[in-house]
């Protein structure tokens, strides 16, 4: 019996889909674009589209046969990124510089032409000041302060992360340590970069004692990277990575963008609530990074 209504529900199950299939308006697919900006790495933009919830998944989203343009509103200059696989399009011999603000456009047959615009942020050096241990009912914390050189009178957004600069016990050949001694870690390093965190719009405004803002970072001792209870940490190989973002990727980040991946990660987040794509979904934005060591 328990049989015949489980074929039952299922049969009922199948005719509602295609029901709501017939139904429902016609689905248009949108492309759905991710491009972050830095003076240190060239041009790179993702290009997917979007899929039908109730539809069978393609085996990728990816969009091969686009035509993704950037224009220099600096210099004026237009070049096209070439495609170099897995829906990423790459420029060639261009690169964005400090300050400077693109467009970008992305064109695919049988979709919505998008259009966007972004900048990469002004980011002076860093100022640091100490560290220190304090304790809390809740542990043993590491408390920093640190002066970004960053311009005046403008809408300024930071955030922040620790990065571990040694070599990782875990590392099983000198190859691999150098390798991962010299991997960008801005870049698309997902394993080794924690989440960023941002630094609150409110604290990057000055007291008027100094033209810019003392920072202070405390967080546990715990979140260090390569922590370990069983060592004594001092400050030895360990930095702080310290971004300045565009509006436009603040708003992204503050908007489900996902754990553990960098601010430069080139997977999509189709679930994030902030686009600034026309025409279609994603996000273009620019960010600017230096670090400094806990203990030279």
């Amino acid at each position: 019996m328990n049989v015949k209504i489980n074929i039952l529900f299922l049969s009922l199950l199948s005719i509602c889909t295609i029901s709501c299939l017939n139904d429902a308006p016609e689905f248009v697919p949108s492309l759905y674009v991710e491009s972050y900006i830095s003076p240190s790495l060239d041009f790179e933009v993702k290009v997917l589209h979007t899929s039908h919830a109730l539809r069978p998944k393609a085996e990728n989203d990816f969009v091969e046969n686009a035509k993704v343009t950037i224009k220099d509103f600096n210099t004026v200059e237009t070049f096209e990124c070439e495609y170099v696989g897995n829906g990423i399009y790459r420029s060639v011999g261009a690169s964005p510089t400090t300050g400077g603000q693109y467009q970008l456009q992305v064109e695919a047959e049988g979709f919505e032409t998008c259009l966007s615009s972004s900048y990469v942020p002004l980011m002076g050096d860093i100022t640091f000041h100490n560290f220190d241990f304090e304790t809390s009912d809740e542990g043993e914390n590491i408390r920093i302060t640190f002066e970004p050189d960053i311009p005046a009178g403008l809408e300024n957004y930071l955030a922040w992360k620790f990065t571990y600069t040694g070599v990782s016990q875990s590392t099983s050949t000198e190859q691999e340590n150098e390798e991962t001694q010299n991997q960008d870690l801005v870049a698309y390093n997902v394993e080794s970069t924690v989440e960023y965190t941002l630094i609150p719009v409110q604290d990057l405004q000055s007291d008027g004692s100094s033209e810019s803002p003392i920072i202070t970072i405390v967080a546990p001792k715990t979140s260090l990277p390569n922590y370990s209870p069983e060592n004594a940490f001092d400050g030895t190989d360990i930095s702080i990575n310290v971004v300045a973002i565009s509006e436009h990727l603040y708003a992204h980040m503050l908007n489900d963008r996902p754990r553990n991946q960098p601010i430069s990660s080139i997977n999509s987040n189709e679930s994030s609530n902030y686009h600034n794509i026309l025409g279609g979904y994603g996000i273009f934005g620019g960010f600017n990074e230096k670090s400094f060591a806990l203990k030279e």
